[in-house]
C-alpha cells in the first residue's frame, strides 16, 4: 500500500498522513473493536469467525484501495482505516483461533504455528507488495492486483456465512458443540 500510494501525491504532509494513520487508528480503534468482539465471543461466536470476518474486512479495504490507487488519496485513507480496523480484530484473536482450532495440542506447538504462519505471510507479502506492485505500475494494472487481494479477502467470509446460513437452516448437521469461547483479557 506504501508504494502505491507514494505514487498518488508530491505533498509531504499527505504522504505523512497515510504513513501514520494506521498506527493512529489502530491505536483509537483498539478498544471499541476489542469490546465488540468480546460480547460476540460472548454470545457463543468463536475467534474462527472472527477471523473469517477480518478477512472480509481485509478484503474491502483492498477492494477500496483498487478504487483510489488511480488518483483519490482520500479513498486510499479511508481504505487504510478499514485495514486497520482488520488488524483489530486479526492481530489479537490468531492465537485464539489456532487453540479452538487444536485444543490438544501443547500452546508452545500452537505458539509455534502462529510464528511460522506470521514468518510466510510477512516473506510473501513483502515480496508481492516489493515486486509485483511496481512490475505492474508501468502497465496501470495494479488496481487489477488490489482487486485479486480483495477477492481472496472476501471469497472466505462468503464461503463461511453461506455455510453458517446453510445449517441453520438445517440443510447440513449441527456443528459439533465447540469449547467454551475464550475470553480477550485487556491488559
Amino acid at each position: 500500500m506504501a508504494l502505491e500510494f507514494y505514487s498518488l501525491s508530491d505533498s509531504p504532509v499527505i504522504r505523512g498522513l497515510f504513513y501514520s494513520i494506521d498506527a493512529i487508528s489502530v491505536i483509537a480503534l483498539q478498544m471499541p473493536v476489542s469490546k465488540l468482539v468480546s460480547r460476540g465471543m460472548a454470545n457463543g461466536h468463536d475467534a474462527t469467525s472472527f477471523i473469517i470476518k477480518s478477512l472480509g474486512i481485509y478484503g474491502v479495504s483492498f477492494a477500496l484501495f483498487a478504487c483510489g490507487v488511480s488518483s483519490y488519496w482520500w479513498i486510499c485513507i479511508v481504505s487504510l482505516i478499514a485495514f486497520s480496523i482488520a488488524e483489530c480484530i486479526y492481530a489479537p484473536l490468531i492465537n485464539i483461533a489456532l487453540v479452538e482450532v487444536q485444543p490438544d495440542k501443547p500452546l508452545v506447538d500452537i505458539l509455534n504455528y502462529r510464528l511460522i504462519i506470521a514468518a510466510i505471510g510477512e516473506s510473501v507479502g513483502s515480496f508481492l507488495g516489493g515486486w509485483i506492485v511496481p512490475a505492474l505500475r508501468p502497465e496501470g494494472m495494479t488496481p487489477w492486483y488490489w482487486c485479486a487481494l480483495a477477492l481472496v479477502g472476501m471469497i472466505p467470509t462468503i464461503a463461511a456465512n453461506q455455510i453458517e446460513k446453510t445449517w441453520e437452516k438445517g440443510y447440513l448437521p449441527l456443528k459439533e458443540e465447540s469449547h467454551a469461547p475464550a475470553k480477550i483479557i485487556h491488559t
